[in-house]
């Protein structure tokens, strides 16, 4: 896919259907660092490691819009809490 064609919610698809749970929250980590550090996710990546995220997904990050990126951030954050809250509510209900 080429990165102009790339949106917020095709790499969402991507992640979702192929990242760990420690991937997504290593993901959302540098997304937000980068936004409040003003700079960029692959910088971030240089920074802290997180070698097991593909550079691609890095790439595909960077070249979103500012408020497009908060907002993957936001959708990941949902999809990581709403796992662990149905694994909760199974137990809780047990």
């Amino acid at each position: 896919m080429n990165v102009t064609e790339i949106n917020r919610l095709d790499i969402l698809a991507h992640i979702m259907g192929s990242f760990n749970r420690a991937q997504n929250t290593g993901l959302n980590c540098l997304i937000f660092l980068a936004l409040r550090e003003q700079t960029t996710i692959a910088y971030q990546k240089k920074e802290w490691g997180f070698e097991d995220i593909p550079q691609q997904i890095i790439v595909w990050c960077d070249s979103l819009e500012e408020n497009d990126l908060i907002e993957l951030g936001a959708d990941i954050a949902a999809k990581l809490t709403r796992g662990t809250c149905h694994r909760f509510q199974r137990c809780a209900k047990s």
